[in-house]
């Protein structure tokens, strides 16, 4: 048997689909693609809600006995379903954090790498690099750099290449004075 939406609730869905639509074609969405991915699900996770609830409430009232007799999907079973939709994305952002807060978590192992001594003041970025450390590789490095400066832990200054032989310059980090040499 084949259900649709209520009119008031296809109103609804359509409204609902459209905003949903129009986020997972964002540019943000493009930085976080595995939650891009989770969400892209909701297109049919919220129907499929609507529905279950629907037969719920149906198979739950006094009067009902045919299921040939079935009603349009509601809009309670539809606003109920859009609900549990919004409290699991609230929840997979938890899951998503790191992906979808890559420059605080980024940041949080910097700072831990400059606190135990790992990272040193007039240290090159080219070095931090080299380093290849889990969670500051890349983008992840550059915006732990950036939130750090930001937060005043750190200065990134460029120096120009020294000697007769020429080359590119050099980005180096400064770190604040209050963390030197202290085991912060």
């Amino acid at each position: 048997r084949e259900l649709r939406f209520s009119s008031d609730a296809q109103t609804v869905f359509d409204d609902w689909h459209d905003a949903l639509e129009h986020r997972l074609r964002g540019v943000e969405n493009a930085k976080t693609p595995h939650f891009h991915s989770h969400i892209s699900k909701y297109r049919s996770l919220a129907p499929s809600l609507a529905v279950v609830f629907h037969l719920l409430e149906t198979a739950a009232h006094p009067d009902w006995r045919d299921w040939n007799q079935l009603e349009p999907v509601s809009l309670s079973a539809l606003e109920l379903a859009l609900c549990w939709v919004e409290f699991l994305e609230l929840h997979a952002r938890k899951i998503y954090a790191p992906e979808l807060n890559l420059s605080s978590v980024a940041a949080h192992a910097l700072s831990k790498r400059i606190k135990d001594g790992s990272v040193t003041d007039q240290m090159t970025v080219r070095t931090l690099r080299r380093r290849d450390w889990s969670g500051l590789r890349g983008a992840a490095l550059d915006a732990a750099l950036t939130e750090l400066e930001a937060l005043n832990w750190l200065r990134l200054e460029t120096v120009e290449a020294r000697g007769d032989q020429g080359g590119a310059p050099s980005e180096i980090v400064q770190l604040h004075p209050s963390l030197l040499g202290s085991g912060a």
